[in-house]
Parts: C-alpha cells; structure tokens; sequence
C-alpha cells in the first residue's frame, strides 16, 4: 500500500532540517559575549524565515497533488514523486542533524553551575591560549603584513602567539508584571603582553625611585593586562506598545561584526555611551546611538584630553538581495588642541557602510561595503596615527573597504569558510612612499573529520599591498601561510567548540621591506615556520 506524505508529515522533517540548517549558519566570533550571542541568534533567526518560506512552497505543491484528482495515467508516478522529495528532505535532515546541533557547545560551564545560582545570571565566555616556537626554537611570533591592517595575519590559525580570555555576567533583574526588564552586562578580560606565547610567572624587579642606584620598591610584573571590556545597564518592556525597543548605557561591544577566519572586526564602534535600539519601522529595525571615547596619552589645554564622539544609526533587517541587509551612518567629531603630540584642533568626518547576509542552503554568505573620511575613516571610536604628525593628517584620512565571508556545511565531516578583504586606505600621513596603499587579502579554512571527534584543519592566507608606505622606494608586497592542524572538536560543525589543536605553519614573503625580518629570521631569509600547540572555545 502506499502511503501519500501530509503537508504536516513534510513540516515536521523540514523543521528538523530548519533548524540543524539555522544552527549551522550562525556565525560564532571572537569573544562571544551575550551580545556577540544575541547578534548570532538574530542571524539564525534570518536563517530560519528563509527555511521556512520554502517550506510553505513545498507544503503548497504537495496540497495541490493531493486535492488533484488521481488518474490511471498519472496516479502511479505522482505518489512516488512525492516519496521521493520526502525522502530526499529526510536524509538531508539526517546528514546534518547531529553536527548542526552542536553549534552553541560547550555549555557545561553554567550547566555545571547550582541552579540557585544561576538564577537569572548568564554566564558567557571565550578562551584562547597555547604554545608555539619558531624555525629556531625561539618563542612564535606574530607575523603580518609590513603595511596590512592591525595585528591581521593571512588567516588566524596557527599564527596567534598570545593567551586571550574574557568572561561576562549577565544578570536580568526580576520584573514586575507588566513593567521594565532591567539586566547589567560586565566583561572581563585578560591578556598577555607582549608577542610571545611562552607561560609567564609573575616576575620580580627592583625599582630605584630616588636615583641613587639603591634598590627603593619591589615590583611584581605577570606580563599580562586586566582588561574591563563591558559594564552597562539595558532595560526592555518600556513603552507599553513596542516591549522590544531597548534603552542602554555604558560601556559596550556594540554591535560588533568581524570575519573569524582572521579575528577582524571590519565594524567595531564599541566604546562609552547610550542609546536606543529594536525600533519597529516597518521594514526592518531603527537603533541609534550616542559613542565616544577618550584619548588619556594626548593630554591638551586647560587639562583636558583628546575626545572622539559618534552618532551611529543602523537600520538593520532590510528585506534586499534575497536576504537581510543593515544600512549604517555615523557622523563623528574629535576635540584636540595644542597639547604634545596631538596634530589638530578639531576634525569632523563621517562614515557610512552597507552589511548584507544572505541565506544559502547549508550556509551563509556575509558582505560588508564601507567607507569614511577624517576622523571616521577607521570605523571604531578611537583615533591612531595621530602623533607627531602634521595638522591635515586626521583631516586628510580615508578608507574604502570591502569584505566577504562564507560558510558551507557540506556534511557532518566536511566544511569550510572562505573570506575575503579589500582596504583602501589614505592614512593621511606623509610616509617615505605616500600615504596610500591598496591591500587585498584571501583566506579559507577547509575541515575535514576522519571520525565524529578527530579532524584536521587546513588554512591557505595571502596578504598583498601595492606598496609599503613606511620603505622609501615604492613597490608590492605579498605574505602568504598554509597551515595544517590536527583538531580534537565536539563534531564536524564548523562552529563547533571546544577545540584542542597541534599545528604547523609556513609563512613566506616577497617585496618587503629590507628590515622586514618577524618571527627571529635573518634580514635575508623570506619564509618562517611555526609548531605549536593552542586550545579555543566559547560558552
């Protein structure tokens, strides 16, 4: 007897594969704090409304062949059509499942936790850390592109020498009925100083505070930095006919976006302030907000310091190109003065970019289109390349940039994320050769699981610039690295964590600089080697 599928029997296996599918495409960060998460659930959100208008389409199709009236001619042949696409969305479903549904793993941390306390409280977190050497046995340096962008390598794996962590609270304070939910954010984090990733024992040295050569103070050194990242206050359920709009003041990673496979937030405003967000307009949603920080080495007159304020303003969740995009605006305005080292008065610039995130079958696709002149052109809250420096630097700077991210799930063993940057940047600065440069660069990171747990990953950079500014003659330059990594994961998923990993990276180089040497080569050599070892997770 053969047995019809029901537009219900069709939705319960396609929700399965909806929702591995979703989970798969959330793409997980650097730091995943509650914020970093909520951006991550919005994206699968997204993911989600695209599975399911194609399931209503499916759902349609079957209803129609079903009130069709079967005949001798076509009956035989409708119904094993059917079965077929049935089954078809039923092994898809089956192929990612178990994968898929790791993507937020691990959460035996606040698993682990007495449920009194955790009442409320979220507990989020990420870690890195390891040990590398290089050629020479020396301690694994970082290594980037003599004139790319800051602390960026051609893909992360294999190339960080640094121990990284933080660790945020969050708790929701309880509401009364019908009134605003209040919750408090605090971030810590901590970081080794320096290049090297060797284990660091807090050291001791003697400090002579009088000059006359007796040792006056002991010091105690660990090497690293205490780091206070986050410390803000949001309250939700204020106005009685739009509970979702979200009032906020602080300090916070606002709305970050950045490219894992290089740890690059091509959109970063975090900083002090406040502001509003989730405003309903119809088509998409409305936040604004009032940032700012301040420059504490660039003292000027009348004991002030060197400010930058912003305004941004996102619309975000816009219906276009088949997806999702964000439209982004912020005008900003830096007070300087005479004091040493700061190179203007005041400067105004602003900055306007274009996020766009597609759905794609068992992935994502992720694009950004950027640009900002004077004291916007770096797209973060901060200013650099400001010291000792003519008055029209900061005046003078500008960036155009574009990037593009993708993720593919292919099976519970194989899958892949491929990125790519495009910077065009005028710093402003009267360098030996110019003041800019064209820099573009490539990365992908296939991986491959022999078992459910045991894998191996390959990750292929390369980083170019039309020239490097700070060498006096004029000419490219291009760095390139391969790495292979064994990795011992919760399973295939490509977010899935933790990893435990043992690596071994080549780098090589052509048309740098003389002095370019990273990494304890001599001036002649052009390649570099690095084998380690490093460990990475979020909660």
């Amino acid at each position: 007897m053969t047995i019809h599928p029901t537009p219900s029997r069709v939705r319960r296996h396609a929700f399965a594969l909806a929702g591995a599918g979703a989970l798969a495409l959330a793409g997980p960060v650097l730091g995943q704090t509650a914020s970093e998460i909520d951006a991550l659930r919005t994206e699968m959100r997204l993911a989600r409304e695209a599975y399911e208008n194609r399931i209503a389409e499916l759902e349609k199709r079957l209803a129609a062949v079903e009130r069709a009236p079967a005949s001798s001619s076509t009956g035989a042949t409708t119904a094993p059509a059917i079965e077929q696409r049935v089954a078809a969305l039923e092994r898809t479903a089956k192929e990612n499942s178990d994968a898929l549904n790791e993507v937020f793993a691990p959460n035996f941390v606040a698993e682990g936790l007495p449920k009194d306390a955790t009442r409320n409280l979220e507990f989020h977190g990420y870690l890195r850390a390891g040990y590398g050497v290089n050629q020479d046995s020396g301690g694994q340096q970082r290594i980037t592109h003599p004139d790319g962008l800051f602390e960026i390598a051609p893909g992360r794996l294999g190339a960080e020498p640094d121990t990284y962590g933080e660790l945020t609270l969050k708790y929701n304070f309880p509401a009364e009925s019908g009134g605003p939910v209040f919750s408090v954010q605090s971030t810590f984090a901590y970081k080794y100083i320096g290049e090297r990733s060797n284990y660091t024992t807090p050291g001791v040295g003697g400090v002579d505070n009088d000059g006359d050569g007796q040792i006056d103070q002991i010091r105690y050194d660990n090497g690293g930095d205490l780091l206070f990242r986050e410390a803000f206050i949001s309250a939700s359920n204020v106005i009685a006919t739009a509970p979702e709009v979200t009032f906020w003041a602080g300090q916070r990673f606002y709305d970050r976006h950045d490219i894992h496979i290089y740890d690059y937030y091509f959109l970063d405003m975090s900083g002090y302030g406040g502001g509003v967000e989730k405003i309903d307009l119809g088509p998409g949603k409305l936040a604004v907000a009032y940032l700012g920080g301040t420059e504490d080495d660039f003292p000027v007159e009348n004991g002030n310091w060197l400010t930058k304020q912003a305004i941004d303003i996102r619309w975000s969740e816009l219906p276009t190109f088949g997806g999702k995009g964000m439209l982004w605006v912020a005008p900003m305005y830096a007070k300087g003065g005479t004091g040493e080292g700061v190179n203007f008065d005041e400067e105004f610039g602003v900055a306007v970019g274009w996020v766009q995130f597609n759905t794609l079958a068992k992935g994502y696709n992720k694009a950004s289109l950027q640009y900002g002149y004077g004291v916007a052109s770096q797209f973060n809250t901060y200013i650099s390349a400001i010291n000792f420096q003519g008055t029209e630097v900061v005046g003078d700077a500008e960036t155009w940039q574009f990037t593009d991210q993708f993720v593919w799930q292919f099976s519970d063993q194989f899958s892949l994320m491929a990125a790519t940057i495009v910077n065009y940047g005028d710093s402003g600065v009267r360098y030996a050769s110019g003041s800019d440069r064209l820099f573009v660069s490539g990365a992908i990171r296939p991986i491959y699981m022999f078992t459910k747990h045991v894998g191996l990953e390959t990750e292929v950079g390369v980083d170019w610039s039309d020239d490097v500014r700070y060498d006096e003659r004029e000419g490219s330059a291009t760095l390139g690295k391969i790495t292979l990594a064994a990795v011992v994961k919760p399973s295939g998923a490509f977010w899935s964590r933790p990893e435990i990993r043992a690596y071994v990276s080549y780098f090589r180089w052509m048309g740098e600089p003389a002095y370019y040497s990273p990494n304890g080569v001599d001036a002649n050599d052009r390649a570099s080697w690095n084998v380690g070892v490093q460990a990475e997770t979020w909660w």
